[in-house]
């Protein structure tokens, strides 16, 4: 064998070495759990694409490839799709499945909270009318609910805090800062949706705070998956429970839409002092839904589900007697 055809060779060899060694730090960087290692009964489509998971309480069921998995037919997003490795096992990222799978299908948590207070924030008001629709402007559409939300928590026997009770305006600053100073023990952020050019969306979604690392549903750009943690991600695993609580409630209650359990860095969530979500109740921008999200009907029936899903979250974090 001559000079060049040992060197091709060596090359090759390292090559091929490399590309193995990089895929395969690339993947243990990603530090996924497979699908079967999760404490379930696992039933896989035939064509390979979907699972579903079983236990006692709950289904899960995931799509190669995806972000969105339903959580007993509702829909949650996670930070990574569901991914093939090298040997064709399925995982889950080590982020989704700690921060999402364990709590929300596995129901492993530790909470220690007792939800007497709660925060209810109309967003938007005064000269800021937030999204604006043919006949009615957010701000009002959020007060409205708002005072529903607060009617149907205190008739469940909790203290309800609103941030505004009236046509002003406040800051994100002091949003946060008054759930602070009135010791809340949840915040919920009251707000409807919009979406410029696209007449026919719709549906109901629900946010809490990204997790430290990682890009919220629809984030994009170099500062996505920001290293540090905010102040409100130390209410991590309340925050997704309380998210996926008041998501199923309302859809099972309104018949809605479902656009999922979703995650952002809003600047309420940032600076929450307690457990926070940012419910989105619906589509001004779309004619139907806009008529809808102002009917007394519609406003009792989201305002009760929210406040089942608050009781159900406090009975969770009770503390033990």
């Amino acid at each position: 064998m001559n000079l060049k055809n040992v060197f091709l060779l060596i090359f090759a060899t390292v090559f091929f070495w490399g590309c193995n060694m990089f895929r395969t730090v690339e993947f243990e960087t990603a530090d996924g759990i497979a699908v079967e290692k999760i404490d379930a009964v696992a039933e896989f489509s035939d064509d390979g694409k979907k699972v579903l998971l079983k236990n006692e309480q709950n289904t899960l069921e995931m799509t190669v490839n995806r972000r969105i998995v339903k959580l007993n037919g509702i829909k949650v997003w996670l930070t990574l799709p569901l991914k093939a490795d090298v040997n064709g096992d399925w995982r889950i990222s080590r982020v989704d499945f700690d921060k999402i799978i364990t709590p929300l299908f596995l129901n492993k948590f530790q909470l220690s909270r007792d939800v007497k207070k709660i925060v209810v924030d109309a967003g938007h008001g005064g000269d800021d009318a937030g999204a604006v629709g043919k006949k009615y402007n957010e701000k009002d559409l959020n007060l409205a609910l708002a005072f529903k939300i607060k009617s149907a928590l205190e008739a469940k026997g909790f203290e309800v805090i609103l941030s505004r009770d009236r046509d002003i305006f406040l800051t994100l600053d002091k949003r946060s800062e008054f759930a602070a100073e009135k010791q809340a023990d949840i915040f919920l952020c009251i707000h409807h949706n919009a979406a410029r050019g696209v007449p026919a969306a719709h549906g109901i979604e629900t946010y809490s705070l990204t997790f430290g690392g990682c890009a919220g549903t629809h984030d994009s750009g170099r500062n996505a998956t920001a290293k540090h943690e905010r102040a409100g991600n130390k209410f991590d695993t309340e925050n997704i429970l309380l998210n996926y609580l008041v998501q199923s409630e309302v859809i099972g209650a309104t018949g809605a839409f479902d656009r999922g359990v979703k995650f952002a860095r809003y600047k309420v969530l940032v600076q929450a002092p307690c457990p926070a979500i940012l419910f989105e109740g619906g589509f001004v921008s779309n004619t139907k839904e806009e008529e809808m999200i102002n009917s007394a009907e519609h406003q009792t029936k989201a305002a009760s589900a929210i406040a089942e899903a608050v009781a159900k979250f406090a009975r969770l974090t009770a503390p033990q007697k």
